[in-house]
Order: structure tokens, then C-alpha cells, then sequence
């Protein structure tokens, strides 16, 4: 019986050289030659078998199969590991192979539906490469890595823009950034003044290396060094629109928190340590003008009755939480609110632009007293003038400077003001109102219209400074 035929003993592998047996091999599978001629013809090609006609008990193994198994894509034996006694069956030896294009092959040659495959052309005869299906698949494989390293391409470029139209929908910097009616609503400034601020206080790239402190530190510190510490989770303009949105706002922390994803905890250091930077950056600014500078802004309604007017001074008063110790009830109450405050003293050019804040005092402090020790009167020259309301009984104080007070003139014990007074305190309040105007802005950021608790009380000064030096971001009060 032919070689491969099934005997008593089963089915022995119709390979040359092959003698792999299903009773002695149990591991190994062992596979028909197929019906398809087509496919049945290059199975025969590549066992190189001479004179050899498969019947239905002749088996080819599972080891001539790449990767020793049969599947739908690797369907034709081309592992041929022969041995010794067997290896001069095919007394032929192997012809050049050549590659031909499936486009350009002659109506005798093997149909196949793969790109392209090997073939002997010697003699009229035509062989398989064994190689040529892996080869084909092999190509096969690669348009599909490329197919896919495509649409990959394509989804990133979707992905990328789901994931900035995720970003221009969260509150933030990035949403209202475009418009300039949000960004003054929430920040107080329009849009290319946020960035300009920015700007200014990340020189030294600074913002990206700041260390997070809580309430109870007062300063800041800059280090060289890169940041350390837990990954911070909003960008550094994102920090800056958060502290401005809490002062112009007065968003409460567990709303931002909320809004931003982020703990309330995170929210108050943040806060408190953007507070510190603008502060710190802000109060190096020279505010307070030379004389000829101050010259030449000066508006005309102040230029034809107030030539000398160097400065409009006013007070404010901010309300606050009763303190716990009886001595600070009684340093802060304020007789004229009627309630607990911390009182602050506000200059501005007559242009109006903010040119001096002092600290804040204890609501039962006078206006007198806050101008004595505030240290505005060290920034005036001799014979500048000094504007202010009724309450400000400073004459002494300025008289030592030479430096004149536009007041609006006293009833002192008179039924009613002369004709020339009535003009004089029109006169006066038509200018001085502009200081008031700019108490008005400063008090826009609206975390100075709430009681202010105990616990901001280490943090105020800094929010009253930082507040009323924002402002003059916003332009000139009067042209």
C-alpha cells in the first residue's frame, strides 16, 4: 500500500520523509487533501511528491502547517523539515524563484486571490514558494496595521476635539476666556487685562513653582526649584481666575470647589496662596506719581479751580465678625455703623486712579488719626493740595507740611452758607465725588460687602490692598 495509506496500524503522514503516525502521535492533527483542485494542485506542489495521487486515506500532519495547525488563512502545508533517509526523493533540485504580479500572470498559471506569489517558470513548470503565503499574509497584515494606525489617527483628532469642547464647557478660565462681559463679571477685569496680569505675575515663570500654604502663613516663598509636592490639579491661570472669582464674586469656596472638582480644602489654599502673589507683586508698584506727572494727567475740571489738588482722600469701612476678645470689640466697633468694622484710608489722583491704601484699622479709629499714622502725609510736597469731605479736621496736620486742605466750607453755628459757600461746596463735591467713585469700584469686589468672619482676619489687609490696586486696572475715572 502507498506511503500515507491508512493500515492497521492508522494514518501515517503522506509527507517525504514525514513518518508521523495518528495511533503512535496522539498530539499531532492529521488533515485531508482538500476537494477544491485548485487548492488540492498546490498542496501536491509543495509535497514535491513524484507520481503521487492522493485517495481518501492518505493524511498530510499538522507540522507542515506554520505554527502547527490548520486555519482558515494558513491552509497550505508549507513546513518541510525532511530528514536524512529521505532527502534525495526529489532527485530535482529547487529553480530560481521569481516573483510575478497576480495582474500579469498567463491564463495556466494557479489562480489565487493573494497579491502576489512565487513561481518556477523553468521548463513550462510552476511551483509554489513555500514562502509565499506567509509572504502574502505578511502584506496582508501590514495594510491592516496601517488600516488601523489610520482610523487611530482619526480618532485621536476627535478625541482631541471632544476633549477641548469638554474644556470650553467647564467653569473656568478656558470657557469665559472669549468673552469679555464674563471675564469682567467674574474677574473684574476684561479678558487681555486678565492675561496682561497674568503676565506680570508669572515672570520667572513662577506661577508653575508655587508652594501652597494654608490661612495661618502670612508670606510666600519662590523657590528655585521645581514644585514638589502633590500634583497640582488646575493650571496656574485657572488658580488666578479661581482667587479673582472668590474676591469679585464672593463665590463661596464649596461652590468653586464643586464647580472645579477639587476639595474645599484645596480651594482655600489656592486662594490664599494666589492671595499672597498679587498682594506681594501689587504693593511693589510705585502708585504714587512725581509732581509733574500728576501735572500732566490732570483733568481740566480739576485744572481751572484745583491746579495744586495732589490728592482726594476718603475712608471706608468694611464689616466684620464680632471678635471673641473684649479689648478688639472695642477697637473695632464703630459708632457711626453701628457695628464691628475694620476702617481704611483711599487716595486717588484727580484723574482717578488709586494712588495710595492704607492699612486697616479698627473701626473706632478716626479719620484724623488714620491720616496722622497711615503715612500719606510723608508722600506730600510742600504746597500741594489735599481734598477731602467735612469729617477730615487735618488742617493742623497738613499746616505743618504747607500743604493745603479743600474742604467744603462749615456751617459753624450759622443758619445757612453764604452764597459764595453754597458755590464752593458745589464746587468741591463736583470733584471730590470721584473719590467715592472709586471707593464704589474698590467695594465692587464684592467679598468687602460681607461680614467678614474671624477666620479671614489674618488674610483682610491683604484682600482690602489687593482689591482697591485691581481697580486701576480699569482705566481712569475721570479724562
Amino acid at each position: 500500500m502507498a506511503s500515507g495509506a491508512k493500515k492497521s496500524g492508522g494514518f501515517t503522514c503522506s509527507v517525504p520523509g514525514c513518518f508521523n503516525n495518528d495511533k503512535r502521535n496522539r498530539g499531532i492533527s492529521f488533515y485531508k487533501f482538500p476537494k477544491d483542485k485548485k487548492l488540492k494542485k498546490i498542496w501536491l506542489q509543495q509535497i514535491s511528491r513524484k507520481d503521487f495521487k492522493p485517495t481518501n486515506g492518505h493524511r498530510v500532519c499538522s507540522q507542515h502547517f506554520e505554527g502547527g495547525k490548520k486555519t482558515y488563512l494558513n491552509n497550505v502545508p508549507t513546513v518541510f523539515p525532511l530528514s536524512k533517509t529521505h532527502q534525495k526523493v526529489n532527485t530535482e533540485p529547487r529553480r530560481t524563484l521569481i516573483r510575478v504580479n497576480t495582474s500579469a500572470r498567463t491564463a495556466n498559471t494557479i489562480p489565487s486571490d493573494r497579491s502576489s506569489e512565487a513561481v518556477n517558470i523553468e521548463g513550462g513548470k510552476e511551483l509554489t514558494d513555500p514562502d509565499a503565503p506567509l509572504a502574502a499574509e505578511l502584506i496582508q497584515m501590514e495594510e491592516k496595521l496601517e488600516k488601523l494606525q489610520n482610523e487611530m489617527k482619526v480618532l485621536s483628532i476627535k478625541n482631541e476635539g471632544l476633549q477641548n469642547e469638554i474644556e470650553s464647557l467647564k467653569f473656568g478660565f478656558h470657557r469665559f476666556i472669549g468673552s469679555d462681559d464674563d471675564m469682567n463679571y467674574y474677574t473684574g477685569m476684561i479678558s487681555h487685562h486678565f492675561l496682561a496680569l497674568f503676565a506680570f505675575l508669572n515672570a520667572g515663570d513662577i506661577c508653575s513653582r508655587l508652594r501652597y500654604w494654608g490661612s495661618n502663613n502670612s508670606s510666600i516663598q519662590f523657590p528655585e526649584l521645581e514644585k514638589k509636592g502633590q500634583k497640582r490639579s488646575l493650571e496656574p491661570k485657572d488658580e488666578l481666575f479661581l482667587t479673582l472669582a472668590r474676591l469679585r464674586v464672593n463665590i463661596p469656596e464649596k461652590v468653586l470647589a464643586d464647580n472645579y472638582k477639587i476639595s474645599v480644602a484645596e480651594v482655600s489654599r489656592i486662594f490664599v496662596t494666589w492671595l499672597d502673589l498679587i498682594y506681594s507683586r501689587l504693593v511693589q508698584l510705585p502708585t504714587w506719581a512725581s509732581k509733574s506727572t500728576f501735572q500732566k494727567t490732570m483733568p481740566e475740571c480739576f485744572r481751572e479751580k484745583y491746579p495744586l489738588t495732589r490728592v482726594i482722600i476718603d475712608c471706608t469701612e468694611i464689616f466684620i465678625e464680632k471678635p471673641s476678645c473684649f479689648r478688639a470689640q472695642s477697637g473695632t466697633y464703630s459708632s457711626y455703623k453701628s457695628h464691628n468694622t475694620a476702617k481704611g484710608l483711599i487716595g486717588i489722583a484727580p484723574h482717578g486712579t488709586v494712588t495710595f491704601v492704607s492699612e486697616l484699622y479698627g473701626g473706632h479709629y478716626s479719620d484724623k488719626a488714620i491720616v496722622e499714622d497711615c503715612g500719606i502725609l510723608q508722600l506730600l510736597d510742600e504746597g500741594d493740595s489735599v481734598m477731602a469731605v467735612r469729617g477730615f479736621e487735618i488742617q493742623d496736620l497738613l499746616a505743618k507740611k504747607k500743604v493745603y486742605l479743600n474742604i467744603p466750607p462749615f456751617m459753624r453755628c450759622k443758619d445757612q452758607l453764604s452764597p459764595e459757600e453754597e458755590d464752593e461746596t458745589r464746587d468741591v463735591a463736583s470733584v471730590r465725588i470721584h473719590v467715592e467713585r472709586a471707593i464704589e469700584r474698590v467695594k465692587n469686589y464684592n467679598i468687602l460687602t460681607q461680614i467678614i468672619p474671624n477666620s479671614m482676619a489674618e488674610d483682610l489687609n491683604k484682600i482690602w490692598k489687593v482689591c482697591a490696586l485691581l481697580t486701576n486696572l480699569k482705566g481712569c475715572l475721570v479724562t
